[in-house]
């Protein structure tokens, strides 16, 4: 399986209207590649490339876009994971998409002769997208599907429906980059990272509206933007018009800024052979598309072999919330071993010092787990620790756990008989061995 990435880079393109009482006309454009081998040999495509075994997604983005547009210092925002089984006829392959947004101002050099900046125009209707590309060469005419699977949580699916100019299923990675480009639009200040540094608001309600596809009623985006702009003393002569001012953004207006949420990194394990990969991947995307990674599990005895210290997970757990689990588990992450990480996870868990124990490895083995849509399949390092440990010393991780209790083997059993328990049966087999 290989593993690559596709940048959906998105610019502000500046056509001059010849009427000089009407500002010249700003485009919405991205960059494709024209493909010169197969498989869609002549298609155009997304900028994109398979991932190194030293890299993130993320990085590899980076060095995609740097090496199309000549920029380093731009954010991405992930847009999608892409795993259809046949989206590339050579092999099984997963992509992560990527969202960047440039001022075309920065750009330092040209882009390559196989890659070209295409206008966009679209439309969306009840449930279909239908998306126009044009750089006055070549127009590109495609349709997705668009289905509203949650009404509730606004979950959508997307899906081909016309395409015959773009190679791959990258008409549907644009079309849900589209989407998710009017959403950020519409909630945050992203639209600034299209600007160049002075822009008249003209330029920025035109741009505004031509991304949303929706009127927009000039007083009233005025009132709105205008808290998060401050008009500078500089000023530009548009068209037929009297000089505009040119605005900045108030970049010191934190509280306008998008938090950035890091995503846990966990490498990628072989499936035969349990061995960890350099691959990284979101311990999220791992959950969702089902690849194996690796974790610890901790169970937690007293000394003369009585009982067992139980865990009650939290309620906003993805998998199993509000069951009862062994005493510690949790993810490898990929800046560390298995050592490193169940100590690392007895003190965020229970608040317990992980020096104060002698933590010793049992085994490695395989575990998959199917709960609330999580396809979970784990290479998992077990640890035991016999310590008759005092539960007015644990500190509760709330976010993971909300309960811990001592019970013996036949509390346990009755767990796991009325399935009130996370079903991890070799760690159950291992308490009933130890267990008296």
């Amino acid at each position: 399986m290989d593993y690559a990435v596709d940048l959906i880079i998105f610019g502000i393109s500046n056509r001059e209207n010849n009427n000089i009482r009407e500002l010249s006309k700003k485009e919405l454009s991205l960059i494709l590649v024209k493909r010169d081998k197969e498989p869609f040999n002549g298609k155009w495509v997304l900028p994109g490339g398979y991932v190194k075994k030293n890299e993130t997604s993320e990085i590899a983005a980076k060095r995609v876009l740097e090496k199309e547009t000549g920029l380093t210092d731009i954010d991405l925002y992930l847009s999608n994971i892409n795993d259809g089984v046949n989206r590339d006829p050579r092999n099984r392959t997963i992509s992560v998409s990527y969202i960047a947004l440039i001022d075309l101002e920065k750009i330092n050099q040209e882009l390559k002769d196989n890659s070209k900046w295409f206008d966009i125009n679209y439309s969306i209707e009840e449930n279909r997208i239908d998306i126009v590309l044009n750089n006055f060469e070549d127009t590109l005419y495609f349709s997705v599907v668009r289905s509203i699977i949650d009404n509730k949580s606004e979950y959508e699916k997307y899906s081909t429906f016309n395409n015959d100019t773009l190679g791959f299923d990258h008409d549907v990675i644009i079309a849900k980059g589209l989407m998710d480009l009017r959403y950020k639009v519409k909630n945050s200040d992203i639209i600034f990272n299209l600007m160049p540094e002075y822009f008249t608001i003209g330029a920025l309600e035109q741009i505004y509206g031509n991304i949303l596809k929706e009127k927009v009623v000039n007083s009233a985006f005025r009132r709105t933007i205008a808290p998060r702009i401050k008009v500078t003393n500089k000023k530009t002569k548009t068209g037929g018009h009297r000089p505009s001012s040119l605005c900045k953004y108030k970049d010191s207006n934190k509280s306008n800024f998008i938090e950035i949420v890091i995503p846990e990194m966990v490498n990628i394990y072989d499936e035969k052979t349990g061995e960890k990969t350099s691959a990284v991947i979101s311990k999220d995307s791992a959950h969702k598309l089902g690849i194996w990674h690796g974790s610890i599990h901790l169970i937690i005895v007293n000394k003369d072999k009585t009982k067992t210290l139980f865990q009650k997970r939290c309620s906003v757990k993805e998998l199993y919330p509000n069951m009862w689990d062994i005493a510690v588990g949790g993810h490898i992450s990929s800046e560390e071993n298995e050592n490193k990480a169940v100590k690392r996870e007895l003190n965020e868990e229970l608040g317990l010092n992980p020096d104060k124990y002698n933590i010793k490895f049992i085994k490695q083995f395989k575990e998959e787990l199917n709960n609330n849509g999580i396809d979970n399949k784990e290479f998992v390092s077990m640890f035991v620790i016999y310590s008759d440990i005092d539960i007015n010393d644990i500190k509760l991780q709330k976010e993971e756990v909300s309960d811990v209790k001592w019970i013996t083997k036949d509390e346990m059993n009755k767990l796991i008989k009325d399935k009130k328990v996370v079903p991890h049966e070799e760690e159950y087999n291992l308490l009933n061995e130890i267990l008296i």
